[in-house]
């Protein structure tokens, strides 16, 4: 696995990473405060504690959530998650 800074020190992801920080930046900063402060606050409970079938869903080529959602504690029975199309 590559560390962060070998990862950051490749022109190619260098140029995808500014890219899509201009395009979050695009209409402003306030999509991107607002997505950072739901990510960085205590919701008031944990992921595991959910009683019920979450459906999660996003585009075709965005695989962050997929790896988001399995994290090292293991696997929530109650999520699905499905790919949609625009």
């Amino acid at each position: 696995m590559r560390s962060d800074s070998e990862i950051a020190a490749d022109p190619a992801f260098r140029d995808i990473f500014l890219e899509e920080q201009q395009e979050a930046f695009r209409q402003g900063s306030r999509g991107v405060t607002t997505d950072a402060a739901v990510h960085y606050v205590d919701w008031g409970f944990r992921l595991k504690e959910i009683p019920c079938r979450v459906h999660v869903f996003h585009g075709t080529e965005d695989c962050l959530p997929d790896r988001i959602w399995q994290e090292p504690c293991g696997t929530y029975p109650w999520l699905q998650t499905a790919r949609s199309r625009r």
